[in-house]
């Protein structure tokens, strides 16, 4: 009886021990900082007092009871349910993934989102902690766009193109139609729009500073976002007069270049009152110096196009080889001015997290450079018999599986598959720099013109006592003109790849140098839209090679 006495006193012990430990569960999680909620049945059943400020209700009460499909943003329904299924059917734990959710007030929520399946008040469940990474997105969205802009520089040939790729730049971002870049001289007291795109009206001449809106940002000195009721009543007022198509939305951002210069970017929306939120305007203003910088530099390029040209009728060959490099060369550095002169201007207002984006920026164009000035070296050391030839046998399946290894990767990026194909193991006598240098430059080449999801196939066979060897792509390809003059010298820049990728065209003059020290041969066959073959032949090792190394 007293053993029957114990064990019931240390069951309703253990049980108290357990509400408690529950009780305080309760209580931390309903002071957690970061929003925790249950659901069952496909709808809320709990949420802490963070879930609630999260989702800008009101109170618990508005939130307990809705289904939870109805916080998900749309584009995200279909992986919520499969991840819920998984949840309860499997019981299965829920790593953390990005997800879009939809507050009360109909406002976009960019989250990260765990869950594993628990037992609420006797039916299964599934607790969700939800972490807020709407800054982390928007901070992600202004670097992104940064780098597009920084880059527009070197991709665009001229200020039509780099205008037409800054708008295009902006509409990854911002949904704009209507934009325009209009330019204010002192010097002239002149306004001219070097672009102006819009569904109304036409482009407008140059014209004198007077009272339109532009004139009424440049004076204000500050961003101008202005609805249609705030233009009339300044038309009203006779602050300004405009003779055109009044806007729902009217944004101006003024950007003095110099003393005599100012850049307005003009931005405009017929159809939605909703269009340029906080948001976007928020993202604009964090772009605008990127954007002047870019569009600065187009300008001090155009200002020097002419006397660079003169410079190349002076010696042909000579400067269409240094075009090659400064082309190049000036892509990435324009990347590393951008981000440097961000750093040095607005170093106090950038964050931990954007200052480590830049960074990081720095570091990868600081590799392309290095990269750009080894090709570089190799094809001069080459040029002047500086380079050390040393040829050994080499068994080259391994060596092009490791040269894929290398560049896989790069491939991972554009998600192409890289396949070596090649059957029968050769043995090539090469030099093994110049070997490697031959393949990572033909499989770089093969994927930077490869569409996104393609493949690239390797393969290998025997050629009149030499090993032939075949990096064949599905790409872009090129017409016979281009295939005339690929391996020319006269080439004055590289073509962008399928996305925008720099080169030097070096590195197809360096391979094709390369072969023939080996005393090979190199073909290439083209078909545009259809992709390309380089065919390129070594060596196999004799017995007299053999004994020569």
């Amino acid at each position: 009886m007293y053993a029957s006495i114990e064990k019931a006193l240390h069951k309703h012990e253990t049980n108290m021990k357990l509400k408690e430990s529950e009780d305080r569960y309760r209580a931390l999680v309903e002071l957690s900082p970061i929003a925790i909620g249950i659901h069952s049945e496909g709808k809320v059943v709990y949420v802490n007092s963070a879930g609630v400020k999260l989702f800008g209700a009101k109170s618990k009460k508005e939130l307990i009871g809705k289904p939870i499909m109805e916080l998900v943003f749309t584009s995200f329904e279909d992986i919520v349910q499969e991840r819920v299924k998984r949840a309860i059917s499997r019981k299965e734990k829920l790593e953390a993934i990005e997800e879009k959710l939809i507050r009360m007030d109909g406002e976009e929520l960019d989250v990260e989102i765990s869950a594993i399946p628990i037992e609420f008040e006797g039916i299964n469940a599934v607790q969700f902690v939800i972490r807020d990474i709407s800054e982390v997105k928007k901070k992600e969205r202004i670097h992104q766009a940064t780098v597009k802009i920084l880059q527009s520089v070197s991709l665009s040939q001229s200020l039509d193109q780099q205008y037409n790729y800054l708008h295009k730049t902006l509409i990854d971002f911002i949904e704009i139609k209507n934009v325009c870049f209009a330019f204010y001289d002192k010097r002239t007291d002149q306004i001219t729009f070097p672009y102006f795109n819009d569904e109304f009206d036409a482009k407008p001449p140059p014209q004198q500073f007077e009272n339109g809106l532009i004139e009424y940002t440049i004076k204000s000195a500050r961003i101008q976002l202005l609805n249609k009721d705030a233009i009339k009543k300044l038309i009203d007022r006779k602050i300004i007069s405009v003779n055109e198509k009044l806007p729902l939305k009217w944004m101006g951002v003024p950007v003095p270049l110099d003393e005599k210069l100012t850049l307005v970017l003009v931005i405009k929306e017929y159809m939605s009152e909703d269009f340029l939120g906080d948001k976007e305007v928020e993202l604009i203003n964090a772009i605008s110096l990127p954007l002047t910088r870019a569009i600065e530099r187009k300008m001090i390029e155009e200002e020097k196009k002419e006397t660079l040209e003169k410079l190349e009728e002076l010696n042909q060959t000579k400067d269409n080889f240094f075009s090659i490099i400064s082309h190049d060369l000036r892509s990435p550095f324009d990347s590393i001015l951008g981000f440097t002169e961000i750093l040095k201007n607005d170093f106090e207002e950038l964050t931990k997290e954007e200052i480590k984006l830049y960074l990081d920026s720095l570091y990868q164009t600081s590799r392309h450079i290095y990269n750009l000035l080894n090709n570089l070296l190799q094809y001069s050391k080459f040029q002047i018999g500086k380079t050390e030839f040393l040829q050994k046998s080499i068994k080259l399946n391994e060596i092009i599986e490791k040269n894929i290894a290398i560049l896989g990767g790069n491939a991972l990026k554009k998600e192409i598959k890289i396949n070596n194909h090649s059957k029968e193991e050769f043995t090539v006598f090469a030099d093994e720099d110049m070997l490697n240098s031959i393949l990572v430059n033909l499989i770089t080449n093969a994927i930077k013109f490869t569409q996104r999801g393609s493949e690239i196939v390797v393969s290998t066979s025997k050629k009149n006592g030499f090993a032939q060897i075949s990096v064949k792509d599905n790409g872009v390809g090129m017409d016979e003109k281009t295939l005339r003059r690929i391996f020319k010298l006269d080439r004055k820049k590289s073509t962008p790849g399928t996305e925008n990728e720099t080169g030097t065209g070096l590195g197809l003059l360096i391979v094709k140098e390369y072969i023939e020290k080996h005393g090979g041969s190199i073909e290439v066959t083209s078909q545009p839209s259809k992709g390309s073959n380089f065919s390129f032949t070594l060596p196999l090792v004799t017995k007299y090679s053999s004994n020569s190394k």
